[in-house]
């Protein structure tokens, strides 16, 4: 993953720990790597009512 966005192993390991957060930009490149919408990479903050 790191190879196709472009970013540091330790970068894309901060992410998968959730110490850190991808810009958009960098984002999309994941979604693009992976095959999947953006909207996938994403969790909602909105609860549920």
């Amino acid at each position: 993953m790191s190879e196709q966005v472009g970013k540091d192993s330790a970068t894309v390991s901060k992410w998968c720990t959730n110490t850190m957060q991808p810009n958009l930009e960098t984002l999309v490149a994941i979604a693009k790597a992976l095959d999947v919408d953006v909207k996938d990479l994403l969790w909602s903050i909105k609860r549920e009512k």
